[in-house]
């Protein structure tokens, strides 16, 4: 795959860049469940910020799949998956806390009901 890379690139650049590349990498396309992963990570990273607030949070496996589906293209790989986690979870969660729905000391659990996020107060 590298060499049909390489070929292509003399190809469509003149000889002059071509000289200056060095080396080439060559990416392959992340599956689902990679994208269910970084997901995780980035949940889990969103816990964190919320524990320094002193509230807990628990995401039912049914919201990462829907977020996994939601975040997931071949082309572009998990750059979408933030924007599904900022639409469905950060920005709604934001709100709801900056309105007082949640206090420190609350645990808020993410649930999915036909095809809506929610929060509820656990």
């Amino acid at each position: 795959m590298k060499a049909s890379v390489l070929e292509e690139v003399k190809l469509t650049f003149r000889p002059e860049f071509v000289n200056r590349i060095d080396e080439i990498a060559v990416f392959r396309a992340l599956g689902k469940d990679q994208v269910a992963g970084i997901l995780k990570i980035q949940l889990s990273r969103l816990k964190q910020r919320l524990a320094k607030l002193e509230l807990g949070f628990d995401v039912q496996s049914e919201v990462i799949a829907f977020l996994s589906e939601r975040g997931y293209d071949q082309n572009f790989g998990a750059r979408p998956l933030k924007r599904a986690i900022q639409e469905y979870i950060e920005n709604p969660l934001s709100k709801a806390v900056l309105s007082g729905e949640f206090v420190a000391g609350d645990t808020i659990q993410v649930r999915l009901s036909q095809s809506e996020v929610s929060f509820i107060k656990k």
